[in-house]
């Protein structure tokens, strides 16, 4: 990571916060330069983050021992974006309504809804992490450019 002046705050938020707000905090603090922070939230956090997320997590070296589902009003940062992974109009009238913004939702498919074998739910998180991945290094990569236009 390299250190940038500029510090940038992103909130993602889902209706549970176990799968996919939780691994994009966890990879956007993994990619994200020095002083950059993300984290997550949901509008009925679940009690643990899913299992299936800890250890896809963890087989990329990205920290999960933080990760922690916790409700929208117990977000400590004023986050300069807001992404969202459901169309819930009361999920994004809450967003709304705490941060004054609006949310960009992000269409990521909900691993927990997959079904099947064990290799297909594993395939099913995999394919989240990677549309996140991706996604997340798109943001990074527009952040950085409005702050190098803001300076």
């Amino acid at each position: 990571m390299t250190s940038e002046p500029i510090a940038v705050s992103v909130l993602f938020v889902d209706w549970c916060n176990s799968c996919r707000s939780i691994m994009a905090e966890a990879i956007f603090n993994h990619l994200a330069p020095d002083g950059w922070l993300a984290s997550s939230a949901g509008y009925q956090p679940a009690k643990d983050v899913h299992l299936r997320v800890v250890s896809l997590l963890s087989r990329y070296a990205i920290p999960t021992h933080l990760l922690k589902p916790k409700s929208i009003e117990h977000v400590f940062i004023k986050p300069q974006k807001i992404i969202t992974f459901c169309e819930d109009s009361t999920l994004l009238n809450t967003l709304r309504a705490i941060n004054k913004q609006d949310a960009v939702r992000w269409p990521v498919s909900d691993p927990e809804e997959a079904t099947g074998s064990h290799d297909d739910l594993d395939l099913a998180f995999l394919k989240s992490f990677r549309q996140l991945e991706f996604a997340i290094g798109e943001l990074i990569d527009n952040l950085r450019s409005e702050s190098q236009a803001a300076r």
